[in-house]
């Protein structure tokens, strides 16, 4: 019997065929590893985006025990046991009929699936394929499920696939709006409390449209933190006059940030006329952004309380990384990947540090007159 959408008609137009030019979506926006990277949220928040793969069993079977009953039973059309859910999407299939897709977040070295996706060819070789996704209830309504279908699309144009088609109960609202968000001619069709919907991947102007604005909404919300915190905290602020840290809390205080500003530091009840807190988990607010002017090796176990206290930007004035070689950029690799996998993004290192289009909080270390110097830093 053949698959809901098989028999029908397709547009005219160029076909994708795989490994081959797959019109517009292939050329542009598809270029590069669609399927895996750091993947930004249109709230700003960073994730790990990835395939899914055999050795995945046991995280996603505990995805699956903590989704609720009901959207398990949304995305299975009925009550399944996590474990027999998790075999499932892990069968094997002939290499090319499925792309099966995941999102993670969570602490370094203790990564979570928060969402997956798939889509499965209805039969080798042909131009369709069934599409699904699921998103933790915790992380509903931020864009992960937009943000799967719209890789997943990426990749299964350029793999010849010119149609998506996927089943659902009437009930699924928010998947049925997230495929009426992506700008394709799509049809539904209910019938016994399901709804069919199918996507026919042509003429994608408005698909391509949608997709570069909700990149540059979640490029915009990840910079945020750098240029509108609500809180600033610093480290490496010496309880002497001198140094890099009390320079940039001097020019904190200068700049006239109406947020708070919270020097860290074990032993000093207070600098620069604030009052100081021994780590960044004793301080009672919220920070969005930290500025990092320590030595290298204090840094991963930093990024990690900035992690867990909720910080989303990073400012790292240390230097040393790049001039020490392949260990220096071994080290800057683990900084970063440290930081991506609290789903911060980085400033830096080697960084003269960020300044606001509006003078509120220049949290940087001003430079002395004369002709500046530039070396590379860049925003990770």
């Amino acid at each position: 019997m053949p698959a809901p959408g098989a028999d029908q008609k397709v547009p005219s137009g160029p076909v994708p065929t795989r490994g081959g030019d797959a019109g517009p979506l292939s050329r542009g926006l598809a270029q590069g590893f669609p399927d895996r990277g750091v993947l930004l949220l249109r709230s700003g928040l960073a994730v790990e985006l990835r395939q899914l793969t055999p050795g995945d069993f046991a995280l996603l079977e505990n995805f699956l025990e903590r989704l609720s009953p009901e959207t398990r039973e949304q995305r299975f059309m009925g009550a399944v046991a996590p474990e027999v859910a998790a075999r499932g999407l892990l069968s094997p299939l002939p290499d090319g009929e499925r792309l099966a897709l995941v999102i993670l977040s969570g602490e370094p070295g203790s990564p979570r699936i928060i969402a997956h996706g798939e889509y499965v060819r209805d039969r080798p070789g042909t131009e369709g394929a069934e599409i699904a996704f699921l998103v933790e209830d915790a992380y509903q309504g931020r864009g992960i499920g937009s943000a799967l279908l719209e890789r997943l699309t990426l990749v299964a144009v350029r793999n010849g696939i010119r149609r998506f088609w996927a089943r659902t109960s009437l009930g699924n609202r928010p998947m049925l709006e997230v495929f009426r968000s992506m700008g394709f001619a799509l049809t539904e069709t209910a019938s016994g409390g399901e709804v069919e919907v199918r996507l026919p991947l042509e003429a994608p102007s408005h698909f391509l449209e949608r997709y570069e604005f909700r990149e540059r909404l979640a490029t915009v919300a990840s910079l945020v933190p750098f240029f509108d915190p609500r809180g600033v905290a610093v480290f490496g602020v010496s309880r002497v006059k001198e140094g890099l840290g009390r320079a940039i809390l001097r020019h904190l205080r200068a700049g006239g940030y109406p947020g708070g500003i919270y020097p860290i530091h074990p032993l000093a009840g207070e600098l620069e006329g604030l009052p100081a807190f021994p780590s960044l988990a004793a301080v009672p607010d919220g920070v969005d952004l930290a500025v990092l002017a320590l030595p290298a090796h204090a840094l991963p176990s930093v990024v990690d309380d900035c992690g867990r206290k909720g910080v989303r930007g990073l400012v790292v004035v240390t230097g040393g990384y790049t001039d020490g070689g392949e260990e220096g950029r071994r080290l800057q690799r683990e900084l970063v990947d440290r930081a991506r996998g609290w789903g911060m993004r980085v400033l830096g290192p080697a960084t003269l540090g960020s300044h606001p289009p509006r003078p509120s909080h220049p949290a940087e270390c001003e430079p002395r007159p004369g002709n500046p110097a530039f070396r590379p830093s860049g925003l990770r």
